[in-house]
C-alpha cells in the first residue's frame, strides 16, 4: 500500500514539475487599483510596482465579468505604463501558450512585446502592433512575421501557440490560425505599452501555459516571414522574399506556391532541394511597385514534395500587408537618437538608424547624440537638452519616444503630414581659419501666424578613435541575443579599430530660442527668414564627411520641419547673409491698396535705420521706375505715384538692408 501511494505521489509531482500556468480575470480587485501592488504575480519594467508603470483595473471594458486591465498612454510620446507579466521562467523547450482578450477602441492602437530573458530589456522574442487603421503587425528586428487584419472597436481573443522543440510560432485570432514563423528564441514575459499619444487598449481573461512536451512534426513546411528590403512610401519598388522553412524531421524536396499580389495570382514552383529539419530557402519574387494605401500579399503553400498535406496547416498560408504612405513635399521627419560606445544595446540603435537612414534618404534625418562621462564624442550641452530616459532610444519630431528599432512607424505617421515651412542651408569654409558659415533660409509654404526658431546641427559621418573610449560595448557579441546587423560576429567590446561611428553630433547652436535665431510674424505663402550661423571646425573633423541639419521649431519647442545636406551640397548652394535679398514677411512690409488707381502706399516696419529701393516693374521684370528713400526707420509710409501707369498689372518690389518684398499690384 505503502509503494502505491508512493507511486501516485511521484506521479502528481511529475504532472505538477510538467506543467506550469496562470489566469486572471481581474474580477478580483478593485475598479481603479494597480494589478502590479495588488498582485506579485504580475510587475513592471523597473520592477516599481504601484508607480505610473503599473496598470490599472477598469469597469469601462470587459469580455467577462465586469472589469479588465486598461493600458493608456500617459502623454504624447507614450508611457509610462511598462507593465510585464513574468512567465516564470525563460522557456526553451516543449510547448508556450498565451491566450488574453483585447478590445481596441476606434482610432487607437495597441503595442505588447514578448521577452526572451527573464530580465526585460536585453532581447526582444516578438513585436505585436495593432494599428488605428485596423492593420496587425508582428515583428522582430523590423522583419514582418505577420501583417494582417484585426476588428477594431470589439473584443477579439488573440493566441500565441508556440512549439518550442520545433520553433513554430503561431498566431490565432478568434480560434482561427493567420498565420505562424519560425522563431529560435526562448519566452519570458510579456511587457505591456503604449507607444504614443494614441495608445488606449483593454485586455481581460490573460493566460498561460508551459508544458514540458510539444507534438512532434514529422512531416511539415512552412512560410516563415516576409522581406521587404526598402521603405515603405509611395511608389518604393522591391523584389521582396518569402522563406520557406522546413520545419518537420523530414526533407523538404520541392514546393508549390501560390503567391497573390493585390489580385494578381502567379504560382512558383521548384524542384531538386534537399531542406533538412531547421533549414530554410529563400523564395524571390517578382519586382513589386506599392501603391498608396493598403497593398496586400498572401501566400499559400500548395504542394510539398508533390503531397498537398503536412504536418501543420497553420503554415502553409499567410498574408502581410504594406501599408504605404505618400510623403508630403519638403516633409522631412528627425530622429535624434540617444547612444554611446560604453552602452551594450547601442548596436542596435546604430543598426536601425542606418537602415531607416537608407530606405528614407534625406526624409528621415538621423542625428546620433552621445551620451557617457568619458565619451569623446559627446555634446554636454546636447545631451542634457534630449534627456532620454534610456538608451538606446529616440526622439521622433521632439515627441514620440521609443526604441530606434521602432521608429519608422511613427516616421510613416508624420511623413505625409504637409509642413508649415521648408528650410534650405547654404554654407561658405574658409580652409585657413576653419571657419564654417551656414545660413538656413525659412520658406513659408502656407499663410502662418506665430513665432519660430531655429536649432543648427552639424553631423559627421564615419567617426574612428583609436582610445580605448571608441571601442563599442556590445551585447550582441557571439550571437546568443540574436542578428544585430554584423554586430553578432564581432567581439564584446568592438576595438576601436573595427569601430565607425555615423550621425554624430558635432556640433549644435541654438537649442533654445533667443534673439539671434527666432523671428515672429504673420507670414504669407512664399515669405522667406534667413539665419546665419558660425562654427568652427575642429582639426580631427572630416568636413567632407558632415551634415548640415537646421531644424525649424515653433517657440513652444514644437517641431515644425527640418532639412539635411551635405558639406559640398551646402557649399553649392552657397551661403547668404542675413542683409542679401531674402524676402521681408508682410509685417515688415505692407503695400496697399490693392488694386490701385493712381497711388500705393509703402509702410514700412524697420528695427533698424536702411536705405529704401521702391521699384516698379513689368511683370517681365522690366524695370519702369526707381525711388530711393535714404536711411528710413521705425513705422514709416510712402506713397508711390501710378499716375503714368497704364491699366494692368505690375510688379512692385521694396528693398531694404534687411531683404525684398516682392508683390503684383494691379492698376485700374
Amino acid at each position: 500500500m505503502k509503494s502505491f501511494f508512493t507511486l501516485i505521489f511521484l506521479l502528481f509531482v511529475l504532472l505538477i514539475q510538467a506543467q506550469t500556468s496562470f489566469s486572471d480575470d481581474f474580477e478580483s480587485y478593485t475598479n481603479g487599483a494597480y494589478v502590479a501592488q495588488s498582485n506579485a504575480k504580475w510587475s513592471t519594467w523597473s520592477k516599481m510596482p504601484g508607480t505610473g508603470e503599473d496598470a490599472k483595473i477598469s469597469n469601462e471594458q470587459a469580455k467577462s465579468g465586469q472589469q479588465s486591465l486598461k493600458i493608456i498612454s500617459a502623454s504624447s510620446s507614450g508611457g509610462t505604463t511598462d507593465l510585464l507579466l513574468p512567465f516564470g521562467a525563460a522557456y526553451k523547450s516543449g510547448s508556450f501558450t498565451y491566450k488574453m482578450n483585447m478590445f481596441v477602441p476606434t482610432d487607437k492602437n495597441a503595442y505588447f512585446n514578448f521577452q526572451a530573458t527573464t530580465t526585460p530589456g536585453q532581447t526582444w522574442a516578438m513585436d505585436a502592433y495593432f494599428f488605428e487603421s485596423g492593420n496587425m503587425v508582428f515583428a522582430k528586428s523590423s522583419a514582418v512575421l505577420i501583417s494582417t487584419r484585426y476588428p477594431t472597436n470589439k473584443w477579439f481573443e488573440l493566441e500565441v501557440e508556440i512549439n518550442l522543440n520545433y520553433k513554430l510560432w503561431k498566431i490565432k485570432l478568434d480560434g482561427v490560425c493567420v498565420g505562424s514563423f519560425y522563431n529560435n528564441v526562448s519566452i519570458a514575459s510579456i511587457d505591456f505599452y503604449p507607444t504614443d499619444g494614441a495608445s488606449l487598449y483593454y485586455v481581460d481573461d490573460v493566460s498561460f501555459e508551459h508544458k514540458t512536451t510539444a507534438s512532434a512534426l514529422a512531416f511539415d513546411g512552412g512560410i516563415s516571414e516576409f522581406v521587404w528590403h526598402k521603405g515603405k512610401l509611395t511608389g518604393t519598388k522591391d523584389v521582396p522574399e518569402i522563406v520557406l522553412r522546413n520545419y518537420g524531421d523530414s526533407i523538404l524536396r520541392s514546393y508549390d506556391l501560390e503567391v497573390n499580389f493585390n489580385g494578381t495570382t502567379k504560382t512558383l514552383s521548384k524542384t531538386g532541394l534537399n531542406i533538412t529539419k531547421g533549414q530554410s530557402t529563400k523564395v524571390l519574387l517578382e519586382e513589386i511597385e506599392l501603391g498608396n494605401g493598403a497593398n496586400t500579399f498572401n501566400v499559400n503553400l500548395a504542394k510539398i514534395n508533390g503531397t498537398t498535406s503536412d504536418g501543420e496547416p497553420c503554415n502553409n498560408s499567410t498574408s502581410f500587408a504594406l501599408n504605404a504612405v505618400t510623403a508630403a513635399p519638403n516633409r522631412t521627419v528627425l530622429v535624434e537618437e540617444g547612444t554611446g560606445p560604453w552602452c551594450q544595446w547601442c548596436p542596435r540603435g546604430a543598426v536601425f538608424m542606418d537602415r531607416f537612414d537608407s530606405y528614407y534618404k534625406g526624409k528621415f534625418i538621423p542625428i546620433a547624440v552621445h551620451n557617457g562621462t568619458t565619451n569623446p564624442m559627446k555634446i554636454a550641452e546636447y545631451d542634457a537638452f534630449m534627456d532620454f530616459p534610456g538608451f538606446p532610444n529616440c526622439k521622433v519630431n521632439r515627441d514620440v519616444v521609443l526604441d530606434p528599432s521602432s521608429s519608422e512607424v511613427p516616421f510613416l505617421n508624420e511623413i505625409s503630414i504637409a509642413p508649415k515651412a521648408k528650410i534650405t542651408p547654404g554654407a561658405k569654409y574658409n580652409s585657413g581659419s576653419r571657419e564654417l558659415k551656414v545660413s538656413a533660409v525659412v520658406e513659408f509654404l502656407k499663410d502662418v501666424d506665430g513665432e519660430f526658431f531655429t536649432t543648427l546641427v552639424l553631423t559627421e559621418d564615419g567617426v574612428k578613435g583609436t582610445t580605448a573610449a571608441y571601442n563599442q560595448s556590445n551585447a550582441y557579441a557571439g550571437g546568443s541575443n540574436g542578428v544585430m546587423g554584423g554586430y553578432e560576429l564581432l567581439a564584446n567590446p568592438v576595438p576601436a579599430a573595427q569601430m565607425k561611428y555615423d550621425h554624430v553630433a558635432r556640433a549644435v547652436s541654438g537649442l533654445e530660442s533667443e534673439a539671434a535665431n527666432s523671428f515672429a510674424g504673420s507670414y504669407k505663402k512664399g515669405d522667406k527668414v534667413v539665419l546665419n550661423y558660425t562654427f568652427n571646425i575642429a582639426t580631427t573633423w572630416k568636413i567632407d564627411s558632415m551634415h548640415i541639419v537646421p531644424i525649424l521649431l515653433e517657440s513652444s519647442g514644437s517641431y515644425v520641419n527640418a532639412a539635411t545636406s551635405t558639406y559640398s551640397e551646402a557649399i553649392a548652394a552657397g551661403f547668404i547673409s542675413g542683409n542679401q535679398e531674402v524676402t521681408l514677411p508682410a509685417t515688415s512690409v505692407s503695400i496697399y491698396p490693392n488694386p490701385a488707381d493712381d497711388q500705393i502706399n509703402i509702410e514700412l516696419s524697420l528695427e533698424t535705420p536702411s536705405d529704401v529701393e521702391v521699384s516698379i516693374m513689368q511683370v517681365s521684370g522690366q524695370e519702369l521706375s526707381k525711388r530711393t528713400f535714404s536711411s528710413i526707420s521705425g513705422e514709416q509710409i510712402l506713397p508711390i505715384n501710378l499716375m503714368l501707369l497704364n491699366d494692368g498689372v505690375y510688379l512692385v518690389k521694396v528693398k531694404t538692408n534687411q531683404g525684398i518684398r516682392l508683390e503684383k499690384v494691379v492698376v485700374k
